[in-house]
């Protein structure tokens, strides 16, 4: 019978919903923990037996010495002025910090994460969770002291040479040195970069360093950092991968984390992969020593997240004389991963959280095999009497110093801002729940009288206006499901300036979304001037994890933009892009905004009824996405899908859809083997999408490479022509002056080789550029601007460009074999990728039918009015996506021959039929 969760309450004792036990002195906290450490040492499971316990805010577990203060070492290269600079930025914000209602627990709070292996932090809005726990647990005395007793496992080949030819046949041998002085090392995930990279300067600021020493950020393409110089330790330095001078305290996406653990799968495989999350998707990152930084040839401190060393060069685990591959399999860098923002439930999150549970496990066992050879235990013999074939070997002296040999369970801190925290510690074997509550100012809630219909850009800025009219100064914050509303929304508000009565302060207009510029991003967070009123403008990027100064007032449409499977009349499911209410807990969140920094207003543009009819959560990513690529990721980890640890199962039809999606592809065999063909393995050695990975397979026989990697380069990074009101005519003078006859992905070729020569001619123009390259870049983005095209993504799509050249020259092809202009070439490897987003026009004229799931006649299937190939009755087309509004339409669309589908496996005969009866009835014996 499972044990009840441990819930830990930090909120202050007079709290009238607390009806617990309050333990008030530190002889029964004392009391406590000693019981909780002998019940770890006597529970099979690893797991400590659960009490249910109420601490007061300010109790402590044990005295504390001195805290140790922190050196400013890593900031070395700094002026005298800076220093002090620094100094003083960071003494005003850590007495900010200190009054955060976090703070005021942190000794009690501490002191459970070091006792339990898993924690489930349950804070609320404007507790401080985000940007001070980890620095708690970098910092605090306790903390300090209970990571210090630890011996450094790293895993090590080296063997003498009378045993070396037999080492090689044999896995690699665990080895303890001797304690590190060194501090713990803490990865921090958000699901999105823009949080990552500002909660790793704030924190930068607080702990007075310079960002990309101690602390430091990864996220796509982008990282600043120190990573270790010998990967995860091991080879003649032994132990390197926790020396001083490295990052300890890592904010980074999901995917980046991820991407560290499938460095496993491609050395399993020979393969040199990455993965990695973008802010809705596993990400990618630039390969080892490849630069991020614009403009130069080299970037030192950039990269990706562990693959650019502190001076620039390559630091990828295969540099290492260590094992790389049992090294991220068990993320022997990290001490602590603290999960944040879990309760958004990313379909990173979940694949994290199933794989971190696995780590843990398996950390916990060496650990037990440790604990027991220092007590003078067997040399972990199994029960037959033979070898296990990874035994623990220990280096040491001194016998005595057994005790501090430990290689420590993986603490895992999951921090969640709503009321699923039990879910959490439920899957987490009744981890105990810590309690914070929030430092918020009270914000009223308006509701419409009545539903003011579908237009929300319209009702936005009515609301706007009135707030600006007739309410007290405060900037406002205002929740749009997408881009395209948010433009829409920015342009009304700009030209409304034009039109407000005299005396009226001016309203700064500021959008904020994905790709977004950095100069534009940074204007969300600027100090807004005297006598106007700055109204942002957000996707739900702004819900949790970024805290946007002086937001008195919040504009809530209540709609945000989701991808889901959508299963269909007729039989089949489509991958559509839809706009949907969002949950009660992320209403909440957007309220929440307005009551950050004082008293504040939120206006839900949804009556009080349509508020209540709304589920309580947001339905987690994995029951509502494609799952093709993160299922053949999980059989390249040696996972099945079905079998696989999920916090929530994802839904049987979109298993069932994506599984057969891979059959289909030939990147696994027909039959639910969950085993991968040669075909699968090629497509893994690629950061991409199943169905992109066989289009750029399919190039390599048709001699078009080249564009086929310019082509997914930029369908990765995104759309790059900027879109809105105030754009739109020299957005479609944009596509005319690019556009190519058989559609958008060889537009958006054109586009991209043209910012490629743009940027080429600026370096050739400025030989001497300084380091930064400014000339270059403001060159480029002036480009861009007169264009309406988005640096940041077209210089994404750069990165991207380069990192599937070398992967693709790394394969034994040429990166650089062009179709020259038989551009049929290209079509015909889009067709062998996307076949099953093909679709063939109907009779009407004016709509389509997809190939294999068929829409209703009554909707059919339209080409956006943004496509090249809008209003010309292309016979037959493949596109990249749908979005589901009004209509469903096609997104970036090609046109090809309709006889090019028939060489598609599965698609010439009735197999795709049987194929899905028979894996549907696998699938019932399986799943039940």
């Amino acid at each position: 019978m499972a044990r009840p969760p441990t819930s830990v309450d930090f909120s202050d004792e007079s709290d009238p919903d607390s009806n617990e036990q309050v333990f008030p002195d530190k002889t029964e906290m004392a009391r406590l923990k000693r019981r909780s450490r002998a019940d770890q040492d006597q529970d099979q499971d690893g797991q400590p037996v659960s009490s249910t316990i109420s601490v007061p805010t300010m109790t402590t577990a044990r005295p504390v010495p001195k805290k140790r203060k922190i050196t400013s070492g890593a900031n070395t290269g700094l002026t005298p002025e800076e220093r002090e600079k620094m100094k003083r930025t960071s003494e005003r914000l850590k007495n900010d910090a200190q009054r955060l209602p976090v703070n005021e627990a942190k000794d009690a709070l501490v002191q459970h994460i070091l006792d339990n292996e898993t924690v489930v932090v349950m804070a609320e809005t404007g507790s401080g969770k985000s940007t001070q726990i980890p620095q708690l647990l970098y910092s605090h005395p306790a903390s300090v002291a209970y990571f210090r007793e630890r011996g450094q496992p790293t895993f090590n080949n080296t063997a003498s040479s009378a045993s070396k030819s037999q080492s090689q046949s044999q896995p690699p041998r665990l080895t303890l040195r001797p304690p590190s002085p060194g501090p713990i090392s803490i990865a921090i995930t958000q699901p999105r970069r823009l949080p990552c990279v500002s909660l790793a300067n704030r924190v930068a600021e607080e702990m007075g360093v310079r960002l990309g020493d101690e602390v430091g950020y990864a996220v796509r393409f982008e990282s600043k950092e120190r990573v270790p110089a010998h990967g995860y330790g091991g080879g003649k330095e032994g132990g390197k991968g926790k020396e001083r001078g490295v990052t300890k305290v890592r904010f980074c996406t999901e995917g980046v984390l991820l991407r560290e653990l499938s460095n496993h799968a491609s050395s399993s495989s020979s393969s040199k992969r990455k993965r990695g999350d973008d802010e809705d998707s596993l990400e990618t990152a630039t390969p080892s020593g490849t630069a991020s930084s614009f403009g130069s040839g080299s970037g030192s401190g950039s990269g990706s997240g562990a693959g650019a060393g502190a001076d620039g060069k390559s630091s990828s685990p295969s540099a290492s004389t260590s094992t790389p591959d049992e090294a991220s399999r068990l993320l022997l860098r990290y001490d602590v991963i603290i999960i944040d923002e879990a309760h958004e439930r990313t379909l990173n999150t979940d694949f994290l959280l199933g794989s971190l549970k696995r780590i843990q496990a398996e950390r916990r066992e060496l650990t037990r095999r440790l604990r027991r050879r220092g007590r003078g235990g067997k040399q972990d013999e199994d029960r037959d009497g033979q070898g296990s074939g990874d035994e623990v070997q220990t280096v040491t002296t001194n016998p005595a110093t057994y005790r501090g040999f430990e290689m420590r369970e993986l603490k895992l801190v999951v921090m969640s801002a709503t009321i699923d925290a039990e879910k959490f510690s439920s899957f987490f074997n009744s981890a105990p729940i810590l309690y914070i509550k929030g430092r918020t100012y009270p914000v009223v809630i308006h509701h419409a009288q009545a539903d003011p219909g579908p237009d929300k850009v319209q009702a936005a800025l009515r609301q706007c206006l009135k707030i600006h009219l007739d309410l007290p100064p405060g900037d406002v914050l205002v929740f749009m499901p997408g881009q395209e509303e948010i433009d829409s929304l920015v342009k009304s508000l700009e030209q409304c300036n034009k039109q407000l009565p005299p005396g009226i302060d001016e309203i700064l207009a500021a959008p904020l979304y994905r790709n977004l510029s950095d100069v534009k991003q940074r204007q969300v967070f600027n100090t807004t001037p005297n006598h106007k009123r700055k109204i942002v403008v957000s996707t739900n990027i702004a819900e949790t994890g970024l805290t946007i100064p002086k937001i008195v007032y919040v504009v809530d449409s209540g709609l945000q933009k989701e991808k889901n499977v959508v299963p269909l009349s007729k039989g089949g499911t489509v991958s559509a892009l839809q706009s949907l209410p969002c949950s009660r807990a992320a209403a909440k969140q957007r309220a929440g905004r307005a009551g950050r920094t004082a008293a504040g207003v939120c206006y839900r543009l949804y009556t009080k009824l349509d508020y209540e009819m709304r589920p309580q959560e947001t339905s987690p990513e994995i029951q509502r996405a494609d799952l093709a690529s993160a299922l053949l990721q999980l059989m390249a980890w040696g996972q099945k899908p079905l079998e696989f640890d999920y916090l929530d199962q994802p839904e049987r039809f979109s298993l069932i859809s994506s599984l057969r999606q891979l059959m289909q592809l030939e990147a696994i065999p027909v039959g639910a083997s969950f085993t991968i063909t040669p075909v699968g393995r090629q497509m893994l050695h690629f950061p991409i999408n199943p169905l992109l990975a066989k289009v750029l397979i399919a190039s390599f026989k048709l001699g078009c490479t080249s564009e086929v990697v310019d082509i997914i380069a930029l369908r990765e990074a995104g759309n790059p022509i900027l879109e809105s009101y105030s754009t739109r005519e020299q957005a479609d003078k944009t596509r005319r002056a690019f556009v190519h006859r058989d559609g958008d992905h060889m537009t958006g070729m054109n586009v991209l080789r043209a910012f490629l020569e743009v940027l080429e001619q600026a370096r050739k123009e400025n030989p001497q550029a300084a380091a930064g390259d400014k000339p270059v870049r403001k060159a480029v983005t002036d480009w861009c601007n007169e264009h309406s095209l988005s640096f940041r993504v077209l210089n994404e799509a750069r990165l991207l460009r380069t990192q599937l050249q070398q992967l693709v020259k790394s394969t034994g092809q040429d990166p650089k074999v062009s179709a020259g202009e038989d551009s049929s070439r290209v079509m015909q490897c889009l067709s062998k990728g996307l076949y099953m987003n093909a679709a063939r026009l109907q009779p009407d004229g004016l709509s389509y039918q997809p190939v294999l799931n068929r829409i209703s006649d009554k909707d059919g299937l339209k080409i956006h009015p943004s496509s090249v190939l809008v209003g010309k009755k292309v016979p037959t087309i493949v596109y990249d996506e749908i979005a589901l509004t009004t209509n469903y339409y096609a997104h970036n669309v090609s046109a090809i021959e309709e006889a090019w589908l028939s060489d598609i496996p599965g698609l010439s005969d009735t197999s795709i039929q049987s194929v899905k009866q028979s894996f549907e009835g696998k699938a019932d014996v399986v799943m039940e």
